[in-house]
């Protein structure tokens, strides 16, 4: 018998693509309306896996690892564990 599985991945939801000049078209809009957040807090309560993925960008890239770029943002940090 196959179980179906779920899950729900977030990709790059990092401090560059969500502030500043290089922002993804409506990202206020994401972040202010915590539509990330709901996202997460129906996964969690519906016991759905969650995927955080994170871009490595090359040296000097704006997401290059380590930098304030490629942090994910702070208004939607995965929760530890």
């Amino acid at each position: 018998m196959l179980i179906p599985a779920r899950a729900f991945v977030r990709i790059d939801v990092q401090q560059v693509l969500l502030d500043g000049d290089n922002a993804i078209p409506d990202a206020a809009g994401l972040l202010d309306r915590d539509r990330l957040a709901t996202l997460v807090a129906t996964a969690h309560a519906a016991q759905t896996l969650i995927i955080h993925l994170q871009n490595d960008g090359a040296v000097g890239m704006s997401d290059e690892p380590e930098t304030p770029g490629w942090d994910i943002h702070p208004k939607v940090t995965p929760a530890a564990g």
